[in-house]
Protein backbone atom coordinates (compact mmCIF):
# COMPACT_ATOMS: atom_id res chain seq x y z
CA UNK A 1 0.00 0.00 0.00
CA UNK A 2 1.14 3.11 -1.36
CA UNK A 3 1.79 6.39 1.67
CA UNK A 4 -1.20 8.40 -0.14
CA UNK A 5 -3.33 5.24 -0.02
CA UNK A 6 -2.44 4.54 3.57
CA UNK A 7 -3.52 8.12 4.65
CA UNK A 8 -6.57 7.97 3.10
CA UNK A 9 -7.41 4.41 5.09
CA UNK A 10 -5.96 6.26 8.44
CA UNK A 11 -8.45 9.23 7.12
CA UNK A 12 -11.53 7.35 6.57
CA UNK A 13 -10.95 5.27 10.26
CA UNK A 14 -10.75 8.48 11.75
CA UNK A 15 -14.26 9.72 10.14
CA UNK A 16 -15.77 6.82 10.92
CA UNK A 17 -14.76 6.91 14.36
CA UNK A 18 -15.79 10.35 15.02
CA UNK A 19 -19.41 9.64 13.27
CA UNK A 20 -19.46 6.62 15.82
CA UNK A 21 -18.86 8.54 18.73
CA UNK A 22 -21.06 11.10 18.35
CA UNK A 23 -24.16 9.01 17.64
CA UNK A 24 -23.26 6.91 20.58
CA UNK A 25 -23.31 10.00 22.26
CA UNK A 26 -26.44 10.93 21.12
CA UNK A 27 -27.99 7.26 21.90
CA UNK A 28 -26.65 7.95 25.59
CA UNK A 29 -28.41 11.05 25.87
CA UNK A 30 -31.72 10.07 24.66
CA UNK A 31 -32.13 7.50 27.26
CA UNK A 32 -30.81 9.37 29.96
CA UNK A 33 -33.21 12.48 29.41
CA UNK A 34 -36.11 11.41 27.23
CA UNK A 35 -37.44 8.82 29.79
CA UNK A 36 -37.68 11.98 32.51
CA UNK A 37 -39.04 14.72 30.12
CA UNK A 38 -41.66 11.93 29.26
CA UNK A 39 -42.48 10.94 32.78
CA UNK A 40 -42.53 14.96 33.10
CA UNK A 41 -44.66 15.29 30.35
CA UNK A 42 -47.11 12.77 31.23
CA UNK A 43 -47.74 13.89 34.72
CA UNK A 44 -48.07 17.27 33.99
CA UNK A 45 -44.98 18.26 36.04
CA UNK A 46 -43.01 21.52 34.46
CA UNK A 47 -39.83 21.35 33.13
CA UNK A 48 -37.88 23.42 35.93
CA UNK A 49 -40.31 22.44 39.01
CA UNK A 50 -39.04 19.73 41.57
CA UNK A 51 -40.26 16.23 40.37
CA UNK A 52 -40.53 13.06 42.72
CA UNK A 53 -38.19 11.78 44.59
CA UNK A 54 -38.03 8.85 42.48
CA UNK A 55 -37.18 10.15 39.39
CA UNK A 56 -33.61 9.88 39.82
CA UNK A 57 -34.32 6.04 38.78
CA UNK A 58 -34.96 7.10 35.48
CA UNK A 59 -31.60 8.73 35.40
CA UNK A 60 -30.04 5.59 36.33
CA UNK A 61 -31.99 2.98 34.68
CA UNK A 62 -31.34 5.57 31.40
CA UNK A 63 -27.85 5.26 31.75
CA UNK A 64 -27.33 2.08 32.03
CA UNK A 65 -29.26 1.23 28.66
CA UNK A 66 -28.00 4.33 27.53
CA UNK A 67 -24.55 2.68 27.74
CA UNK A 68 -25.66 -0.14 26.28
CA UNK A 69 -27.54 1.71 23.71
CA UNK A 70 -23.96 3.81 22.84
CA UNK A 71 -21.73 0.46 22.71
CA UNK A 72 -24.45 -1.53 20.09
CA UNK A 73 -24.51 2.15 17.74
CA UNK A 74 -20.92 2.85 18.03
CA UNK A 75 -20.38 -1.36 17.28
CA UNK A 76 -22.66 -1.43 14.30
CA UNK A 77 -21.16 2.15 12.94
CA UNK A 78 -17.61 1.08 12.78
CA UNK A 79 -18.30 -2.94 12.00
CA UNK A 80 -21.20 -2.54 9.25
CA UNK A 81 -20.61 0.70 7.65
CA UNK A 82 -17.06 1.57 8.53
CA UNK A 83 -15.53 -1.60 7.51
CA UNK A 84 -13.66 -2.08 10.95
CA UNK A 85 -13.10 -5.96 12.00
CA UNK A 86 -14.91 -7.36 15.02
CA UNK A 87 -11.44 -7.53 16.90
CA UNK A 88 -10.28 -3.84 16.07
CA UNK A 89 -14.15 -3.04 17.27
CA UNK A 90 -13.59 -4.69 20.70
CA UNK A 91 -9.61 -3.31 20.98
CA UNK A 92 -10.89 0.51 21.09
CA UNK A 93 -13.42 -0.05 23.63
CA UNK A 94 -10.97 -1.34 26.12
Amino acid sequence: MSWNQNRRVKRREAIFKAIAFIFAMVALAGFLLLPMYIFRVTQGIPLDAKGPESEIWFLIIGGGLGAGAAYLVSHFILVNLGGFNESTVNRLWR
